[in-house]
């Protein structure tokens, strides 16, 4: 994970690069790429082949100057997927996925050559507890490194958990270890925008030159082509001395049409294409490409080590005009491991954050330099599907100032549940965005740049507009609370016209802070009652929330 502080205002960001090669002494940039399937297509982080910590000369492995590419699939000795004995079963054409441990990586990359894979992932274990799950580290040469003619990487425990996710599935998984001239494409601000909310796009590519003695000057061209098929091309220039890599920015484009778009960045110079496609929507913001089908998380160790707690999130950017969210949707891989029929326990809170306050331009870089401006709240009832999108109202429509930056935080605290399980959230597609995206918080840590591999969070946000079955109010007449002011009991009848399969009621204070929460089943003309005799004097908020719809009552309590 990687923490980013960025300049907002007039969207002004600066970008710096690492170029990845294969082996660690390549002076040629190669992406490790996820071509298919595609919920988990995109750039992920790696290391590679490193020459002996003692200093004993030779680097081991090819130095990668071209694509290879193919099925990736596990690779097994006679006992596991360790390889550290020969391979049983034909891996010709294939990227061969293997366990780190028991014997030396080149050893292991011998193995999986010898069954005819050309190229290797070495993936990290859970058997060292100073690993997390972004750990990542040079793979050290050792007996059999001399006869090893294909690449090879080391990829983290995530990265390991995501592919595994999809190759347990039956999925098949496409890869690529891909020689790049063009590198880190980057376009839009998120996946998805409101329309009404467009912002200027820069968008900004590296060129790097394979040369080692020329200086050369590619014409790189970034193509818009939006919903209607129009066509617009943006071309700039750089002077790229030898084994060097410059960054070009285009001047920035404004998008004016509902739909699908697309950026794709070409050059003079080389056969490669760079895509950074984009949505332009009614209601809704997300960063995430659409249909989850995998999830990740901290990990239950580290989860309990952090005082069972988690949030992850997304951040988005209003346009000149500003915004009203009434929604936020997220999803969840371990819902049956989760829940626990305990609705003080299987509770989640969407709180959203104004990244910028003091309205400087200046993004925070961390929670307290945020400020709360909306809340919802989501009570599981075991009906909850893997990856299913839970769509959730806030309590009160959330005002986002013009030109602002906002956080979208699902929080989730297992103090209560006491069963040690870390929520894994959904994620689709890994895209590297100019801005903070993906948002990740541990009590120690908070990280503003997402996953190493850019990994997207299904968080979404939805405006003023969005249509959902919780998005309509209460009729006035529908719901009543009383008495008002009250010192000891306050009751909530509910005239409602059809059965409720579910109401949650959830009182907060002034401030947002959840009180109390209770679920109730099967609810349509019913007086429910709320013991607030342990309440401090003040003023509270009860948001009810049923299937025909939300409703926000103040009550005050007296002493």
């Amino acid at each position: 994970m990687k923490k980013i502080f960025t300049l907002l205002g007039a969207i002004i960001c600066t970008s710096s690069f690492l170029l990845a090669q294969i082996n660690d002494e390549s002076p040629y940039p190669v992406d490790f790429v996820i071509e298919a399937p595609s919920a988990i297509a995109g750039v992920y982080d790696y290391t590679t082949m490193s020459a002996d910590a003692s200093g004993t000369p030779g680097i081991w492995g090819p130095t990668l100057a071209k694509d290879v590419r193919g099925e990736v699939v596990w690779a097994y000795d006679a006992t596991d997927s360790l390889c550290c004995a020969p391979v049983v079963g034909d891996l010709t054409g294939k990227l061969a996925l293997i366990r780190r441990g028991a014997c030396n990586f080149s050893t292991k990359v011998w193995n999986a050559e010898l069954a005819g894979a050309v190229g290797v992932i070495i993936v990290n274990h859970y058997d060292n507890p100073d690993d997390d799950s972004q750990t990542l580290f040079g793979m050290l040469w050792g007996a059999m490194m001399e006869p090893v003619t294909i690449p090879a990487i080391f990829a983290s425990r995530l990265t390991s958990e995501i592919l595994a996710s999809q190759l347990d599935a039956g999925v098949t998984v496409m890869g690529a270890f891909e020689l790049r001239n063009l590198t880190n494409n980057v376009a839009p601000f998120a996946y998805q925008t409101p329309l009404d909310q467009a912002l200027a796009i820069t968008p900004m590519v590296n060129y790097f030159n394979e040369d080692s003695s020329a200086t050369v000057n590619p014409v790189v061209t970034a193509t818009l082509i939006e919903p209607d098929g129009t066509v617009t091309e943006l071309t700039g220039t750089a002077e790229v001395p030898p084994l060097a890599d410059s960054t070009i920015t285009f001047t920035g484009f404004t998008p004016t049409q509902m739909g699908s778009h697309m950026v794709m960045f070409t050059s003079n110079l080389n056969t490669d294409t760079l895509r950074s496609p984009f949505e332009m929507t009614d209601y809704t913001y997300s960063v995430d490409l659409g249909n989850p089908t995998t999830s990740i998380s901290i990990g239950n160790e580290r989860f309990v080590d952090a005082g069972n707690e988690f949030h992850v999130g997304s951040a988005y950017y209003t346009g000149p005009n500003g915004a009203t969210a009434t929604h936020a949707t997220f999803a969840i891989g371990n819902p049956d491991t989760l829940f626990t029929n305990n609705p003080n326990a299987d509770l989640f809170s969407l709180v959203v954050y104004d990244m910028d306050p003091d309205g400087d331009g200046i993004l925070g870089a961390d929670y307290p330099d945020f400020e709360i401006v909306g809340f919802g709240g989501y009570t599981m009832d075991g009906s909850e599907t893997e990856h299913g999108l839970i769509t959730v109202p806030f309590f009160d429509p959330i005002t986002m100032k013009p030109d602002g930056g906002y956080a979208v935080m699902v929080q989730y605290l297992g103090e209560t549940a006491g069963i040690g399980k870390a929520p894994f959230f959904s994620i689709s597609g890994a895209t590297n965005y100019p801005l903070p995206s993906t948002l990740i918080y541990e009590p120690t840590n908070f990280f503003t740049g997402g996953w190493a591999s850019n990994s997207n969070h299904v968080v979404r946000l939805h405006l003023a507009g969005f249509t959902s079955t919780e998005n309509q109010a209460l009729e006035l007449a529908k719901v009543k609370v009383f008495p008002n002011p009250t010192s000891d009991v306050v009751s909530l009848e509910l005239d409602l016209e059809e059965n409720s399969k579910v109401v949650r009621v959830v009182i907060t204070d002034l401030s947002g802070k959840r009180i109390a929460e209770q679920k109730f089943e099967n609810v349509q003309k019913q007086t429910l009652q709320f013991n607030v005799s342990n309440f401090n004097s003040g003023a509270y908020l009860m948001n009810t929330i049923t299937d025909e719809g939300f409703s926000v009552n103040k009550f005050i309590v007296t002493k």
